[in-house]
């Protein structure tokens, strides 16, 4: 579920309206197939060359974290009365959220999915190893290590390449033993 823009970044959640803890790796199942589906959206991993048809729909490379875990989730209210008075000389953008109530979520795990995203190579999906949990072994992925961001070590990422060959058709796609 897209959720919010931060500078040039999206954040999304998957399994947060689920009531069945037990059926996560549904969700997160579910968030790398949407994540791979975007990159094959982008330009170089989709586009035939000599075929106009073949649009790129994206026009940049994407990185792409996901990882599990508990967040914090809540309204925010930018109307409260307990903001200093709003100057006439700030600029448009900075007036963006006045007035407004927003869905929002934070916390570590949020922010070891933007750690994860701002680490991944252009066009790739870097998980932690819990994510490789579990999704099954569904999909192909490289080995298990380290990354390092900013102040701190992640010690289990890996990137994900796609799906498994035995799960997939000829197009990519996840095959009838994949949803089995």
């Amino acid at each position: 579920e897209p959720l919010r823009a931060q500078g040039d970044s999206r954040i999304a959640l998957a399994g947060l309206w689920n009531d069945d803890p037990s059926l996560i790796h549904q969700a997160v199942i579910n968030a790398v197939l949407a994540m791979i589906d975007f990159r094959s959206a982008l330009p170089g991993l989709n586009a035939r060359q000599n075929d106009p048809t073949d649009t790129p729909k994206v026009l940049w490379p994407a990185r792409i974290g996901i990882t599990l875990g508990s967040t914090f989730i809540g309204v925010i209210d930018t109307t409260s009365d307990h903001r200093p008075a709003i100057s006439h000389r700030l600029a448009p953008e900075e007036h963006a959220h006045e007035g407004r109530l927003w869905f929002d979520v934070w916390g570590d795990t949020v922010n070891i999915a933007a750690r994860l995203e701002q680490s991944a190579p252009p066009n790739g999906i870097l998980v932690r190893e819990s994510v490789l949990w579990e999704t099954r072994g569904l999909f192909d992925h490289g080995p298990i290590h380290p990354v390092q961001v900013k102040n701190t070590t992640i010690p289990d990422c890996a990137e994900i390449y796609g799906i498994c060959a035995a799960y997939r058709d000829e197009h990519g796609k996840p095959n009838e033993a994949f949803w089995k």
